[in-house]
């Protein structure tokens, strides 16, 4: 857990690294190298300067929200908890596939299928049917809460929060619990 002043609060996960850096005039910004690390930022007053999250592949501009950034060899993506942030490429345009949301009910029926072989083979069947996908092509995108982006190089699936993303965002979460409530977002 590392306080940044009083503009946010970052949780890291094992074997995490963040370089912290501020350049004059400019955006301050936090490099993430590697590993899985929640940000919970203070929304941001007119006269404060944004913020932003550089990986390897992407630019997150930030203000006053609350996030998790995974970056691993076997695992790139960003899971929202609170707000909008700005994915910007490092490297030309993203290729963005956005899903349709789930609402409550099909999710709980998703993990429930998981569980049992004949729901799951009937929601893999309703999936393909009612499954909708858009696909564009841009070098910006915006992310909002509980909605999650995977990368794949240039390819981008924005998605429903879920998976390894959803769980370790509750557990830093419930982990930095007494310090996140103090975050103004």
């Amino acid at each position: 857990m590392v306080k940044v002043g009083a503009s946010a609060f970052i949780v890291m996960g094992n074997n995490s690294q963040v370089e912290i850096n501020r350049a004059e005039g400019k955006p301050g910004f936090f490099r993430q190298i590697s590993g899985v690390v929640y940000y919970a930022f203070n929304a941001l007053k007119k006269n404060q300067r944004s913020m932003e999250v550089r990986t390897a592949t992407t630019t997150i501009g930030i203000r006053g929200t609350r996030f998790l950034v995974a970056d691993e060899a076997e695992r790139n993506e960003i899971g929202m908890r609170k707000g909008v942030v700005s994915v910007s490429s490092t490297d030309g345009e993203f290729e963005v596939h956005k899903k349709a949301q789930q609402d409550e009910f099909d999710a709980f029926k998703q993990e429930a299928a998981a569980a049992i072989d004949k729901e799951k083979r009937e929601f893999a069947e309703y999936s393909a049917k009612t499954e909708s996908e858009f696909v564009e092509f841009k070098r910006e995108f915006s992310l909002e809460a509980n909605r999650m982006a995977l990368f794949d190089g240039k390819r981008v699936v924005d998605g429903p929060l879920g998976g390894e993303t959803k769980k370790d965002m509750e557990a830093l979460e419930n982990y930095a619990d007494k310090w996140l409530s103090t975050v103004r977002d």
